[in-house]
């Protein structure tokens, strides 16, 4: 753990804390409101990444705030990899005061059942690898309530709903990310795809839409539409990180997977993790 120390307006940090991190540190404290009201325990999360990252932060972060009774405070600054603030894609979560003397930062390998004494905890980005598995891992007992602590934008739930006019539900959800997504400089190949939705239909015995979601071209694709003619559907949004419209039609596919019946997801990739928690519903890796 990483305790950082305000005196008289200035932030102490550990020498050994790296200097990209203590740069991280020094910006969520000068975003962090400061109030002469007394403190209210809180945690936050420091997620500079992509948006299903943060999403995964925020689940994790939020569970962990439910479970030891904490305010949440989403820390979600634009970046080259997400160009959106958390109130941009979703509704406010309740403002919060921190007049914090020192800050606890959980790092990846310790345990979750830490609670340190101090106003303001900070769940460092890595610390949502510490101990893999599904999100229900660390939302048991109050996963519910977790997933109503994301409230997208009215906007955002009326461009879903257009679009689940034109999918026949139920339907079988499909991640399928390649372009900045590669393992030794290749893309997962589709045929896993393929592979996977053959072999879910049969421990089905149905033959569901597929409603795909991917910043795969229509060429790279190719094979999985010449495989399941007339079965899929898909929403065609940006595929880049660099404007507000971009992260819209990110989230858009993402709540339109959570409301699948099963999702087939790309390995280690967060986007497909959290569709299915958000959504309550099962899903496996291609």
């Amino acid at each position: 753990m990483i305790v950082a120390r305000r005196h008289f307006g200035c932030l102490w940090l550990p020498r050994s804390l790296p200097g990209h991190e203590r740069r991280r540190c020094r910006e969520l404290l000068r975003r962090s409101p400061v109030s002469t009201n007394p403190v209210v325990p809180a945690v936050t999360y420091l997620c500079h990444a992509g948006l299903a990252n943060r999403l995964r932060s925020h689940i994790i972060a939020a569970g962990y705030a439910l479970r030891h009774q904490r305010a949440l405070y989403a820390h979600w600054p634009i970046t080259e990899h997400c160009a959106a603030r958390f109130t941009d894609l979703f509704e406010p979560l309740p403002s919060l005061a921190v007049t914090s003397s020192s800050i606890a930062f959980i790092a990846r390998g310790e345990p979750l059942s830490a609670l340190p004494t101090v106003p303001l905890v900070v769940l460092r980005t890595d610390w949502q690898y510490s101990e893999p598995g599904e999100l229900d891992l660390h939302t048991t007992g109050c996963a519910d309530v977790v997933r109503r602590s994301l409230r997208p934008r009215q906007t955002i739930l009326d461009e879903v709903e257009r679009f689940a006019t034109s999918v026949s539900w139920p339907a079988v959800g499909l991640h399928i990310r390649l372009g900045d997504f590669k393992n030794n400089g290749q893309a997962l190949p589709i045929k896993r795809f393929i592979d996977e939705v053959k072999a879910h239909d049969q421990r089905s015995g149905a033959t569901l839409p597929l409603l795909v979601a991917s910043d795969g071209t229509e060429t790279e694709l190719a094979l999985l539409f010449a495989a399941f003619p007339g079965r899929i559907v898909r929403r065609r949004g940006s595929a880049n990180r660099i404007d507000q419209g971009a992260l819209v039609d990110a989230l858009v596919d993402l709540l339109l997977l959570s409301r699948c019946q099963h999702i087939i997801q790309t390995p280690r990739s967060s986007f497909g993790q959290v569709a299915c928690f958000l959504g309550n519903c099962p899903g496996n890796p291609a």
